[in-house]
């Protein structure tokens, strides 16, 4: 704080002005995108968003499942390797 109180008392006041401006459109512009959000929330319908992903879902196993790529041995390795084979 010495560097505050070394500064005159209009640089001070100036300074302190200027500080809570800035503190003042940070808040402002939090809340603006707060609000947005909000919005968007209250549009949303769950359902369709749920079903949506729950399709992309689907193709992406499709995809995965009939890819002649993939080597699924490693997959039968990882699905066994913590069963003991007595």
């Amino acid at each position: 704080m010495d560097f505050f109180n070394n500064l005159s008392p209009i640089t001070q006041i100036l300074v302190s002005i200027i500080g809570v401006a800035v503190l003042f459109l940070l808040v402002f512009a939090n809340t603006k995108r707060n609000t947005t959000k909000q919005r968007g929330r209250r549009t949303r319908n769950f359902n369709e968003g749920f079903q949506k992903k729950r399709k992309e879902r689907e193709k992406e196993q499709h995809a995965l499942n009939n890819s002649p790529s993939i080597d699924n041995s490693f997959t039968v390795f990882a699905a066994t390797a913590g069963k003991d084979s007595h």
